[in-house]
């Protein structure tokens, strides 16, 4: 099995909070990780803990699905899914896995956040962001920071990475307010 494939399915099991157990002190040697209850079909009464390289993210829809269906619980709206589920209908087994894979490492990037700082991002004189300061930065995914919008005890925030605006250059520039 190709390394990009174990490397997918490791992605996956972390996503799915999947358990795993490891027999050497290395962990990348005889780790498994227990399916019982994550892929329907597997039972008790058989062998429920898989190798990573005995597994079929990769090539079946049935156990695919198991994250697919995840995502589509946590998506904010279908629009968010429209090109894993193109994959999923349209494209073969591997570029499935493949956009299930690319979808669960965007969602579990972690972005930098400046919390509680002065900022301006009007452009209408300037196509930059203005930080006047900072009061913290935060490392957050981008659910954490829909979450923290949502329920956060904050003055302002700004996310870069998230940020759009068709006039922003890209940049932010500190700018002291006591000169």
């Amino acid at each position: 099995m190709d390394k990009e494939i174990i490397n997918g399915s490791k992605v996956i099991l972390e996503f799915l909070g999947v358990k795993r157990r490891v027999f050497s002190s290395n962990p990348n040697h005889a780790e498994e990780y227990d399916l019982l209850g994550v892929i329907d079909g597997i039972e008790q009464d058989e062998s429920h803990f898989y190798a990573v390289r005995d597994m079929f993210f990769h090539d079946s829809y049935d156990w695919l699905s198991v994250p697919i269906q995840k995502l589509q619980r946590e998506a904010e709206d279908v629009v968010e899914l429209g090109d894993l589920m193109h994959d999923v209908f349209f494209g073969t087994k591997i570029t499935a896995f493949q956009s299930v894979v690319n979808k669960i490492e965007k969602r579990q990037k972690k972005y930098e956040v400046f919390i509680n700082g002065s900022w301006d991002a009007e452009f209408e004189e300037v196509p930059f962001v203005q930080v006047f300061s900072v009061g913290e930065v935060r490392l957050m995914s981008k659910s954490e920071l829909e979450q923290f919008a949502d329920h956060g005890d904050y003055d302002c925030y700004l996310c870069p990475d998230l940020f759009q605006h068709p006039k922003w250059n890209g940049e932010i520039k500190f700018i002291r307010e006591d000169l």
